[in-house]
């Protein structure tokens, strides 16, 4: 894996853009162990910069936050109470797209525990459906665009809408927070 990434910056050199790593392990069977993480970030400081972490194992995004200059995002918005105490750079989740505004909040009055408690409620309620049709539906339903509803394999599109009546989208801010 280090031999694979230091050919990606050698190839990328003319183009030195920001690398992230993007820890999936249950898409992709593998995991950016810790040591791997920290030997690239010492290796290409100024290119591998940080990891997206898919894998909802919060010790382990923990753990990544001890890399020297290694920006860490979980992938739940409901990390955010914790991001000063843990050392998260922020997240990036698909859900944050349906309300952007609480997100931003929660990121920046982390003691709020009525908002945790209504980012995570959403995020539970997303979670509870086939995470990318949904977020793309309920975009799709908020802009009035449906194009929002294509969705490409592996994923299904959401023929069922019926299964998302439980979802409150009233109560989700707009897609850019003004």
């Amino acid at each position: 894996m280090f031999a694979w990434f230091a050919e990606l910056v050698r190839m990328t050199a003319e183009t030195p853009i920001p690398i992230y790593l993007y820890n999936f392990p249950q898409l992709t069977g593998i995991e950016f162990s810790p040591a791997l993480s920290a030997r690239l970030s010492q290796a290409f400081p100024k290119r591998i910069l940080g990891a997206k972490d898919s894998s909802g194992n919060l010790a382990y995004a923990r753990e990544l936050t001890k890399i020297a200059g290694f920006g860490v995002f979980p992938s739940s918005e409901a990390v955010l109470a914790d991001a000063d105490r843990d050392g998260y750079a922020g997240c990036i989740s698909a859900t944050v797209n349906i309300d952007p505004r609480s997100s931003q909040r929660l990121w920046r009055d982390q003691d709020n525990a009525e908002l945790l408690e209504q980012v995570r409620g959403l995020r539970q309620a997303i979670a509870a459906h086939p995470l990318i049709p949904t977020v793309k539906h309920l975009v799709g339903k908020r802009t009035g665009n449906a194009v929002w509803n294509r969705v490409l394999p592996p994923q299904l599109p959401i023929t069922d809408k019926k299964r998302l009546e439980g979802l409150d989208a009233t109560r989700v801010g707009p897609l850019v927070d003004a």
